[in-house]
């Protein structure tokens, strides 16, 4: 199988996917090539801008609860002042040391990337509410509090500053042990408590049966979500959510996270008409991190409104003629396969999604690109060198990942550009952790939509 393109992008998640339409956009003809599924399907769904996980670069959960002013302008600048190798520095202008002129340079390029991949997903059937200039709490299948800028609309509804004493409702399912309700709701309403909030208060805990469940052996939350997605299994669930909370007086249902995949706004809907309380669904981590599937698909419907080829295969090889990539080669659904193309967006994710691998050292798994880590090139030290005991420390090693310039091209291990038609964009750059920066989602969508514009003008030159 022969493939040729305008551009060529190595990964199908939030990056590559971002990369891809925005190259369509103007009008190129691309190619996505991906092995499977990474971290984006098993992820919480929602976006990450500036986030707070209690590390020592923004505020903490417990802050924000007791009052503590969130400030864009001010995290940025202290976040890439102190991590000067974070992705957004790549696009903000800090010669003039400024919070505010940080933020000027910041915001409007963040903005028209998050705008175009969050109007796809929304005609996709995905829908996000939030902005960059604020975040706000939503409960988990732990009963601890998650903090977000952008979250789907089922997590959104669960923002727990509109929440009032005895008027939540956590709703579980007979045989779905992921969400223990009577442990979720008294877990965080503990938590409030002890963070003084004027909401915290004792929560109903309810469980449902499902009428066509399995009677033995339990059913996973993806397995459920699955059979809503059918009008006449949603029907009868939310009749026996109805019939279970008869007489309950709830202004707030925090649902299994269990309402659907391709369908469950109908879900969300439909439950909110009939019980006349606001419907949320917690977050819940993987591997049953059902909003993070909903968004890996409601992306790969965008990819297909936006005319571009999506190839299930993994790459093995390349061909390059001196600084220049020709061709990619590997092996496909229907054997194997070579993609020819003038440009390449690398976008394959770091561990989980295969783009890094600690064999005899870290490496890039498709170009053997040099990975970096606090400016320097990390060659042969294995990953254990890159990790510190302390479990709570920031570990080097999920800071590691390819380093690149203004123009997203990734560099050599001299600093110099490897090759002129390579960009890369997502988590595979490095300079930040996932997790504890809070940022993850939103150098997706920077870094994709930058990507996808600067190669789709290199093909026009």
């Amino acid at each position: 199988m022969k493939v040729r393109s305008d551009i060529v992008v190595i990964g199908g998640g939030l990056a590559g996917i971002t990369a891809a339409m925005r190259a369509a956009s103007l009008g190129r003809e691309v190619t996505v090539i991906r092995k499977a599924y990474g971290a984006t399907a098993v992820g919480c769904g929602a976006f990450d801008v500036l986030g707070t996980h209690g590390g020592d670069l923004l505020h903490s959960a417990f802050d924000l609860r007791k009052g503590a002013q969130y400030a864009p302008p001010h995290d940025l600048f202290r976040l890439i002042t102190r991590r000067p190798a974070h992705p957004y520095a790549l696009f903000v202008e800090q010669d003039e040391g400024s919070e505010k002129a940080v933020w000027k340079s910041f915001r409007p390029r963040f903005d028209v990337a998050a705008s175009f991949i969050l109007d796809r997903l929304a005609k996709a059937g995905y829908e996000l509410e939030g902005s960059a200039e604020a975040i706000t709490p939503h409960p988990t299948a732990m009963g601890t509090l998650r903090w977000t800028n952008f979250a789907p609309v089922s997590i959104h509804r669960g923002n727990v500053n509109g929440w009032r004493k005895g008027g939540v409702v956590f709703v579980g399912i007979d045989g779905v042990d992921t969400f223990d309700t009577a442990f979720a709701s008294r877990s965080l309403s503990a938590l409030l408590a002890e963070q003084g909030s004027a909401d915290a208060g004792s929560f109903d805990a309810r469980t449902v049966t499902l009428p066509w469940g399995r009677k033995q052996g339990g059913m996973t939350p993806a397995e459920v979500a699955r059979e809503l997605d059918d009008p006449e299994r949603r029907e009868s669930f939310v009749a026996a959510v109805e019939s279970e909370l008869a007489g309950q007086d709830a202004d707030h249902l925090v649902m299994a996270p269990v309402l659907g995949i391709d369908s469950h706004a109908e879900t969300l809907h439909l439950l909110e008409k009939r019980t006349g309380a606001r419907v949320c669904e917690p977050i819940i981590p993987a591997p049953h991190a059902i909003h993070g599937l909903r968004l890996q698909k409601a992306l790969d419907r965008a990819l297909e409104s936006a005319g571009v080829r999506l190839v299930q295969a993994h790459v093995a090889g390349f061909d390059a003629a001196g600084s220049v990539i020709r061709m990619l080669r590997g092996e496909g659904d229907d054997g194997p396969f070579e993609a020819e193309a003038r440009r390449f967006v690398l976008a394959t994710g770091r561990f989980f999604g295969g783009g890094l691998v600690s064999q005899n050292g870290m490496r890039e798994t498709v170009f053997n690109l040099p990975i970096y880590h606090g400016g320097r090139p990390v060659r042969e030290r294995p990953p254990f060198a890159l990790l510190r005991e302390r479990y709570w420390s920031r570990q080097p090693a999920f800071e590691a990942g390819l380093r690149a310039g203004r123009d997203l091209r990734p560099v050599d291990g001299t600093g110099r550009v490897a090759y002129a038609n390579l960009h890369a964009a997502g988590s595979i750059l490095g300079g930040f952790d996932l997790a504890a920066d809070g940022t993850g989602q939103g150098v997706d969508a920077l870094t994709g939509y930058e990507a996808g514009s600067l190669a789709a003008k290199d093909v026009q030159a």
